[in-house]
């Protein structure tokens, strides 16, 4: 396979891994919120509420996290790509920092939540990320800079 083939093969998979690891994000985040939202007991008409309400918000929230980690996560697995980070940490960290990036960013723009507000979607913000850096790993992670 010539350099070209390769590379497209690359920016292909690559591609296809951060989108699929955009929309675990925004499901772990989504069903994250809304399970801790709910106090009372864990039954299974909750459970399925939480997964049906996840499930129909969770357009909204891919387009949330693709927009607020789309430049740094190209700058960080371009990065990855050159040098050949295979390893799961360097990822799962990866994917923690674009998490506490969004909470950042929440905490620049809406000064009028209050701190357990933050503090309940940072956890679940570093979750997502960690699960979502983890995915961008299974697919294209290992495999990274290959060919050098």
């Amino acid at each position: 396979m010539s350099d070209f083939f390769y590379y497209l093969w690359r920016f292909i998979l690559a591609s296809m891994a951060w989108l699929a690891a955009v929309i675990i994000a925004a499901f772990v985040l989504t069903a994250l919120l809304f399970a801790a939202g709910n106090h009372g007991p864990a039954d299974q008409a909750t459970v399925e509420s939480i997964l049906q309400v996840s499930l129909a918000t969770t357009p909204f929230t891919v387009f949330y996290v693709a927009t607020g980690t789309f430049i740094p996560s190209l700058f960080i697995l371009v990065w990855a790509e050159f040098t050949a980070r295979r390893d799961w940490l360097f990822y799962s960290l990866a994917g923690l920092l674009m998490g506490m990036g969004i909470v950042g960013y929440q905490l620049f723009y809406n000064a009028q939540a209050g701190s357990s507000d933050y503090a309940l979607f940072s956890t679940t913000a570093a979750a997502a990320g960690i699960v979502a850096g983890s995915v961008y790993w299974l697919i294209a992670g290992r495999s990274a800079g290959a060919r050098r």
